[in-house]
C-alpha cells in the first residue's frame, strides 16, 4: 500500500472516510481501513483522530524502546519520545506518532508498506500506548470470560499467555483480549475492557493447538506469527466490560515432574508485581507512569494477584485449564 492510497490534503473532496472504531481507550476516527478493530457507532463522539500524513515524521527525542533482528542485521523498531509524544521509526513500514495528549496519532507509510505490517503497529503499541497517554491504564495481558469475570494471565512475550487463552476455545470460553488488556475502574472495582478481536500465535502453537498454519496469514511479514481472527472459525468474543476476578501471573518451567501449582503474591509484593505487568513497563514516563502506579495501586488492592507454575508443553495444556478453572471457581476477593 503506497502512502498515497490513503492521503489526501484536508480540503480535498475526496478525502478518505473518517470511520469510527472502538480501540483500547474509546472510540476514535480514522483514515486508516482497520480489518481487526469493530466498528464503533455512527455519531458515537471519537476521543482520538488516527490520520495519514503526506510526507516521513521526524524521528527525534529520547530512545525508549528499540529491538534488533540478527537474521536481518538491522533495527526492526525503534520508539523516540520527546515533549511533543512518542515516534515509533518502523524501516520497510513507516513513522507513527501520537502526541503527548493522547488525542492524535499521525502516520506515514512507505511505498512498499503492507496494511497488514501498518495495522499490526497500529492496533498494537501506537494506539495502547496512545491510551496510556491519555491517562488510560492498559496491561500487558491477555484475557477470558468466566462467569461473568474475566481472568486476566501476564507474562513476558514469548511466554506462552496467547498460547493458553486460545486453547481456551476448547472449553467454550471467550476471548477479551490478546496481549494488551485495558482496563476501567469503578470504586473498588477493576473492570477489564474487550479489545482486540484476534489472537497472535507462532505457527508451532497453531499445529500444537491441532490448526493449519497455512489457514492464517502473518501478523508481520518478517515474523512467524499468524493472525488468527476470533469468531471466524475460531472460538467466541466477549463484547462487554468484566469485573476482574483475578490476575494470573504465568510462570512456566520446564520440568515436567513437578505439579501445577498456585500462589497468592505476597501484599507488600503486589502492588511490583502488578506494576511489572502495564502494557510497556519500561517505557513509562510521566503521567503515563503516574497513571499505572495507580492502576497498579488499585488493582492489587481490590483482587487476587496469584501465580501460576507448570511445566510448559501443548500436552499440559488441558490440565493447566482445568487447575485454572478451578483455582478461579474456588479464590474469592
Amino acid at each position: 500500500m503506497t502512502n498515497s492510497a490513503l492521503f489526501v490534503p484536508a480540503d480535498d473532496a475526496r478525502q478518505p472516510p473518517r470511520e469510527r472504531y472502538c480501540g483500547p481507550a474509546g472510540v476514535l476516527r480514522s483514515d486508516f481501513p482497520f480489518l481487526d478493530l469493530h466498528r464503533a457507532e455512527t455519531g458515537s463522539e471519537a476521543l482520538l483522530d488516527v490520520v495519514q500524513v503526506p510526507a516521513p515524521l521526524p524521528v527525534q527525542g529520547r530512545e525508549v524502546r528499540a529491538l534488533w533482528d540478527p537474521e536481518r542485521n538491522q533495527h526492526t523498531l525503534r520508539v523516540f519520545e520527546d515533549e511533543t509524544g512518542l515516534t515509533w521509526d518502523v524501516p520497510g513500514v513507516g513513522q507513527f506518532h501520537a502526541d503527548a495528549a493522547g488525542q492524535v496519532v499521525r502516520y506515514f507509510l512507505e511505498p512498499d508498506a503492507l496494511e497488514s505490517d501498518a495495522e499490526n503497529m497500529l492496533v498494537g503499541p501506537v494506539l495502547s500506548v496512545a491510551g496510556q497517554l491519555a491517562g488510560h491504564v492498559m496491561l500487558h495481558a491477555s484475557a477470558i470470560e468466566f462467569e461473568d469475570a474475566a481472568l486476566a494471565f501476564s507474562a513476558p512475550s514469548g511466554w506462552g499467555k496467547s498460547t493458553l487463552v486460545a486453547s481456551f476455545r476448547d472449553d467454550g470460553l471467550p476471548l477479551m483480549s490478546d496481549d494488551v488488556l485495558p482496563l476501567q475502574f469503578d470504586g473498588d472495582t477493576t473492570f477489564a475492557v474487550p479489545y482486540l478481536p484476534k489472537l497472535k500465535l507462532w505457527a508451532a502453537s497453531l499445529r500444537g493447538l491441532g490448526a493449519r498454519e497455512a489457514a492464517f496469514t502473518p501478523v508481520l511479514s518478517w515474523r512467524d506469527k499468524r493472525r488468527v481472527k476470533v469468531e471466524a472459525g475460531w472460538g467466541e468474543l466477549a463484547h462487554d466490560p468484566r469485573p476482574l476476578r483475578i490476575l494470573y501471573l504465568l510462570a512456566p518451567h520446564p520440568d515436567p515432574n513437578q505439579p501445577i501449582a498456585f500462589e497468592q503474591v505476597e501484599t507488600t509484593k503486589c502492588w511490583a508485581a502488578v506494576h511489572s505487568c502495564m502494557y510497556m513497563a519500561e517505557m513509562l514516563h510521566g503521567a503515563r507512569a503516574v497513571a499505572a502506579l495507580d492502576g497498579a495501586a488499585r488493582i492489587a488492592a481490590s483482587l487476587p494477584v496469584r501465580v501460576v507454575r507448570y511445566h510448559r508443553s501443548f500436552d499440559n495444556l488441558p490440565a493447566i485449564r482445568e487447575a485454572i478453572l478451578r483455582d478461579a471457581a474456588e479464590v474469592t476477593t
